[in-house]
Order: C-alpha cells, then structure tokens, then sequence
C-alpha cells in the first residue's frame, strides 16, 4: 500500500488489512486470468495503478474488491482486444490491400464501435451490481456470486471456498440465474414473459 500522502481521499479509509485481502484476491484473479505468475504480477500492477489514477473506486457505489476485481477484468479484456486487434491488422493487411482497397475506417466509425464496446461492458458491470444488490438477503446467493466475480466458475472450487456442498452452491445459483432473468426483464420491459 502507497503511503498515505499518495493515496486518494477515497482510499484513505480502507484499513491496511482490508487492502492486503483485496491485494490478495486481485493477484489470485490475476493468475487464474492470465495462467502466468509475470504476466499476472503485470496485471495486478496496472490494476493497482489505474486504482490510483483514472479508474479510482466510489465507496458509494461498491464494495472495493468488486471495482478492483472488475477493474481488473476490464483491463485484461482490453488488452487482449488490443492484441487480437493488432495480430488482425497484421493478419488481413494483405487481404485489405488486394481485395478492399485502401481505404481507412472513418474516426466516427471508430468512436462509434469503442463507444459501443464501452457501454456493452459498463451494462454487465451494472447488471451484475443489481444482481448483487437482488439477492443480498439470502443466505448464500450473495457469497457465489461474489466468487463468480473473482473468476470462480467451478461449483466444487466455490463450495470448497465458502466451506458449503456443491449442492447448496447448484441451489445459489438457481437463485441468481432467477433473478438475473427478472432484471434482464424489467430492463427490456418483458416482465411478464419467460426468457
């Protein structure tokens, strides 16, 4: 943790051993994401750093392990659009220059498309906050759920995890395939119809 003078205002009231568990779950992220410990330290890193400056956490709004883990779910998507984007620049230039001509992207057409990337995934962020806040009562459901957003996905590592069967974590995520569906209903007005 930077020293205080360094921290912003926000972060000044997360105590020392809050943010070595987020530290702690952010580098676990980190390696199951990437599947190496150097590319994944690289990871935390920027996630750390982009904490500090342009992705800086609201407590109003989330808990800080789920705007660091998201964060840094955020950033390794990004990286990996900007690989896959630079090996198929590379890969179609050929293509481009004998079949399609010359001719660039328009920097709307650009703007449009990053534009349209962002708000695809500040609509998932949002909709798995309503589904955390859907299902804070329930015994289990809340506790999956923020293991799914860690990078857990298999039901024995989470049960394993929360201390509870596989059948308890099967029966959470009944809960929150549930709720999900309803949210997704009411934001696209199909509250009475099945998805």
């Amino acid at each position: 943790m930077p020293p205080d003078e360094e921290l912003p205002p926000e972060l000044l009231t997360v105590s020392k051993a809050e943010f070595r568990e987020v530290y702690a779950a952010a580098a676990r992220l980190a390696l199951a994401l990437m599947k190496d410990r150097h590319r994944a330290d690289l990871l935390v890193s920027d996630t750390f750093e982009k904490l500090l400056t342009t992705r800086r956490w609201d407590p109003k709004t989330k808990p800080l392990l789920d705007h660091v883990l998201g964060s840094m779910r955020s950033i390794r998507s990004n990286t990996f659009r900007s690989r896959a984007a630079a090996h198929d620049a590379v890969a179609h230039e050929g293509f481009q220059r004998e079949e399609a001509g010359m001719e660039a992207e328009s920097p709307e057409t650009k703007t449009l498309a990053r534009a349209e990337e962002e708000g695809a995934q500040t609509e998932a962020e949002a909709e798995l906050d309503a589904l955390a806040k859907s299902v804070e009562t329930h015994a289990l459901a809340p506790r999956v759920l923020a293991c799914r957003r860690a990078g857990k996905t298999k039901r024995s590592e989470i049960a394993d995890e929360l201390g509870v069967s596989p059948a308890e974590v099967s029966l959470a995520n009944d809960v929150l395939r549930d709720h999900l569906k309803k949210i997704r209903a009411r934001r696209t007005g199909n509250e009475g119809e099945e998805t």
